[in-house]
């Protein structure tokens, strides 16, 4: 009667810990950071937006983000390679996954080591290199993760092993996967095994890298997160990675006239291609270093969307054109890698219409939905290797509008750290401004996504010397504005802001000795559709101004208009006076 009873708690426990978690809204969205510096505080502000976030976060971090996302699912960013100096020698095969980390032997053949020593918290002692590494990723329980998020996971060994066969290495990372589960039933366990994961179904799922670059052909995707849903633990999670430049054209080879692949489309195949299942999360990443371990995270008008829940399946409008019913719309995904036109009539006798957006106002115009071309490409020249584009359409009409946030580093495409902006679309121009690469030490908390990056600034003068963040504003409408700077009593107690909008110029002086590492407001102003507003900063002050980060968050007045002039009236004299 005891062992029933403990075995009742134990899968209460477990239905407990799955209804818990959150019904995230679509489309589902992720982002990854390898690495956040204890005193950042933007990146924790970027990070809490997301629903499922994979970075080494501290507990008192963890807690800041519950705070701002009670419903985020947050993962540390681990590996399977390890130090080879760090573990016991005995459970190395020889061979690197990188310069500096090893590959183990995963495999049920690992020697047991016996004897002193421990890394990472967990002693080597009576255990072989899959007890030991199954200890490790569940010990991230202790410091209030809700799971463990496993780098260099593989379908198989992305080179030729000659220490371990594929059976062997497959078995290994089964049991491992096992282990971890038993050690923690209720824990969310994702790994990064860049291409379809087909083994280890003891986890909640993984990761499909730098889309379409690793899968081949492109219908297995389907296939596997299928495969997935069936056998995977559960809740079920599958990311679907795409990163972006932000900077390249893409031209189509057959037809050099054609410009495929940008950001923007970039973006809506990732996201509506998530939006076809209910386990899939999408990650976008901007930028170079590393995908997608050390590129900015963009957030996409798309994100923002009130589609609704699923009213079933994904079907086909056309061969490898695929669409989703929503309560709120519709989702469309060209995976054909050749453009298509999609037309009202093929979505049936439903109305929809086009979400009106700030990032793209030609594209996502408010419009009624009559007909679009999705376009599509093969990449490397192989169609099976598709990279297409999406369209979310609603059912009413939406005024969508990410925040505008224009950071004091600029895009650059001829700069390393310049392609890390996070400025698409937005220009930051400056003038006799100085910058310290040093400077992130002492302050650390500016807005950042990347750990070197810091501020311009001037030392007090005569207002020559100025910084200015021109916004591209897509919706007209009422912002408000909010500037960021670093804390430290350095700074001028005056700081002169100019805000230029529809209505004209508002000046207003800043106190930037206080109110450090936070978003202040400089109040609500109108701006018109363009790059005619801005926000600019002097050195006419009483000490160091720092031009760190600007911000505009829409709140209203630009919803569609009815500019349709009515129709003359019939029947009616005009009574002259």
């Amino acid at each position: 009667m005891r062992i029933f009873a403990v075995i009742l708690f134990a899968l209460l426990n477990i239905s407990l810990s799955v209804a818990q978690i959150p019904q995230h809204k679509y489309p589902r969205t992720s982002v990854q950071q390898s690495w956040v510096e204890i005193e950042q505080p933007s990146v924790l502000e970027v990070l809490a937006k997301f629903d499922l976030i994979q970075a080494p976060l501290t507990p008192e971090q963890i807690q800041k983000v519950r705070q701002m996302n009670p419903n985020a699912i947050i993962l540390p960013f681990d590996s399977m390679g390890e130090l080879r100096d760090k573990v016991p020698s005995e459970w190395d095969t020889g061979e690197n996954y990188t310069r500096t980390r090893a590959f183990q032997n995963v495999s049920d053949n690992c020697p047991v080591y016996h004897g002193a020593g421990s890394y990472r918290g967990v002693p080597f002692d009576g255990r072989n290199f899959q007890d030991w590494k199954a200890e490790v990723s569940v010990s991230w329980r202790e410091k209030g993760f809700d799971g463990c998020y496993l780098d260099l996971w593989y379908n198989t060994l992305p080179w030729k092993s000659t220490a371990l066969s594929v059976s062997e290495y497959q078995q290994g990372m089964i049991h491992l996967a096992e282990k971890m589960r038993n050690l923690w039933p209720q824990g969310i366990f994702v790994v990064n095994s860049a291409s379809s994961l087909k083994h280890s179904f003891a986890l909640n799922g993984f990761m499909y890298e730098d889309l379409p670059n690793f899968v081949w052909p492109f219908s297995d995707i389907f296939e596997t997160i299928d495969l997935w849903e069936r056998k995977g633990a559960k809740p079920t999670i599958i990311i679907l990675n795409q990163r972006s430049f932000g900077d390249e054209v893409v031209e189509d080879k057959n037809d050099p006239e054609h410009i495929v692949a940008d950001f923007w489309k970039r973006g809506r195949f990732a996201i509506t291609l998530s939006m076809l299942w209910d386990c899939t999360y999408v990650m976008y990443n901007l930028g170079r270093g590393g995908s997608p371990h050390w590129a900015s995270p963009w957030w996409f008008d798309e994100f923002d969307v009130n589609i609704g829940t699923p009213l079933g399946k994904y079907f086909e409008i056309s061969p490898r054109v695929y669409a989703r019913k929503f309560t709120n719309g519709i989702v469309i995904c060209n995976a054909s890698a050749s453009p298509v036109t999609i037309t009202a009539d093929d979505l049936g006798p439903e109305t929809y219409y086009r979400f009106r957006g700030g990032q793209q106002p030609r594209f996502n115009n408010g419009a009624r939905f009559t007909s679009v071309v999705l376009d599509g490409y093969p990449a490397r020249g192989d169609p099976n290797i598709p990279m297409g584009d999406g369209i979310i359409l609603v059912k009413t009409p939406q005024v969508v509008v990410a925040d505008i946030i224009i950071d004091d580093e600029g895009y650059d495409p001829s700069s390393y750290w310049g392609k890390q902006s996070s400025n698409i679309g937005s220009k930051f121009v400056q003038e006799g401004m100085l910058f310290d690469p040093e400077s992130y030490g002492k302050w650390a908390d500016s807005w950042r996504i990347h750990g070197h990056n810091t501020c311009y600034y001037a030392p007090p003068g005569d207002g020559s010397r100025y910084a200015r963040w021109i916004p591209t504003v897509g919706v007209p409408g009422e912002y408000e504005v909010f500037e960021w700077h670093p804390a430290s009593y350095e700074f001028a107690i005056n700081a002169p802001f100019v805000i230029k909008h529809a209505e004209g110029e508002t000046k207003i002086k800043v106190d930037q000795t206080k109110n450090g590492g936070q978003w202040n407001s400089l109040g609500v102003y109108k701006f018109s559709t363009g790059t005619t507003g801005y926000v600019e900063l002097t050195n006419k002050a009483n000490g160091v101004v720092v031009a760190d980060a600007i911000k505009f968050v829409y709140l209203g007045g630009g919803s569609n208009l009815d500019t349709t002039p009515p129709s003359p009236p019939k029947g009616v004299k005009v009574k002259q006076p």
